[in-house]
């Protein structure tokens, strides 16, 4: 889930994302996996291999926002 989360944090913002672009920002190898299961209901599929982030990824990490602000920074450094 932490993973999950992580991409989550990635895709904040920021619209429509590869996986190879997120991982360019620093999240797991899984990416393109974790985006594509979505387990969590937390990826929306533009196309293309474009993923951006719904509502339910948005309210997980409202949800979690000590996780969500921790893998913020892991992205930014």
């Amino acid at each position: 889930r932490e993973d999950a989360i992580l991409v989550a944090s990635a895709l904040r913002g920021r619209g429509g994302q590869t996986a190879a672009g997120l991982r360019k920002l620093g999240t797991p190898d899984r990416t393109y996996r974790i985006m594509y299961d979505n387990h969590y209901g937390w990826f929306d599929r533009l196309g293309d291999g474009l993923y951006r982030l719904t509502e339910t990824g948005e309210q997980a990490l409202e949800q979690h926002p000590k996780l969500a602000a921790d893998c913020q920074s892991r992205l930014e450094s």
